[in-house]
């Protein structure tokens, strides 16, 4: 950044309360501007009639000094509470009508201690499961019916027992009528849940009635 252009200014009571002196000493100190108290021992500037005023600036410019702002100061109790508040901005008033007058673009003001400002308690945001760090587990389902016991095998034993009884059934039949036969046929047994046997008894086919052949 090029500093060329920039010019300094400097407090005028640095130099003592004479404005003549206080604009003199600046210029010759390289200083292009000069801030003055609105109010000071020597010269009271929002008194300053309209004669008194350009009278002011003519002082300024016959050092080649440019006004940079007043100065003013509520007090040391500032605005809090103690103050005449109405007092002080009345003060104020008078102050920047100078500053207006004179043709000053800046106003600096002294407020003192301010009154604390009031706490407000944040709002605390809501923290989700995610942020908190926690571990979501999905809902279990209902558990499945347990399946049904299989039904167990038949017993071999009775197995043969009854496969032999047939075959004895088979070897001992007669005929009833001439050309009749007897069939036999086993009705399958099945076990169910409790383990008993149930089984359909040997049914008996006749042949045909007498006077026709018997098939095969």
């Amino acid at each position: 950044m090029s500093i060329e252009g920039i010019r300094f200014g400097v407090y005028a009571a640095t130099f003592g309360p004479d404005p003549r002196h206080a604009a003199r000493a600046a210029r010759e100190t390289g200083f292009a501007g000069l801030q003055f108290d609105a109010r000071a021992p020597g010269l009271d500037i929002t008194e300053l009639t309209a004669s008194g005023r350009r009278e002011f600036r003519h002082v300024l410019t016959a050092q080649d000094a440019q006004l940079i702002g007043l100065r003013a100061d509520v007090g040391p109790a500032g605005l809090g509470p103690g103050a005449d508040v109405d007092r002080a901005i009345s003060r104020l008033d008078k102050v920047m009508e100078a500053a207006a007058g004179l043709g000053s673009p800046l106003v600096c003001v002294e407020l003192g201690p301010l009154p604390p400002a009031p706490v407000v308690e944040a709002e605390r945001p809501a923290v989700t499961p995610l942020q908190a760090g926690l571990i979501l587990l999905p809902e279990s389902a209902a558990p499945p019916p347990p399946p049904k016991p299989a039904a167990p095998p038949p017993d071999p034993a009775f197995v043969d027992q009854v496969n032999g009884g047939a075959r004895r059934a088979r070897a001992s039949c007669r005929p009833i009528q001439r050309g009749a036969r007897i069939s036999i046929r086993i009705v399958v047994i099945r076990f169910v849940g409790t383990g008993t046997a149930t089984g359909g008894l040997p049914m008996v086919r006749r042949g045909p009635r007498p006077g026709r052949a018997a098939a095969g």
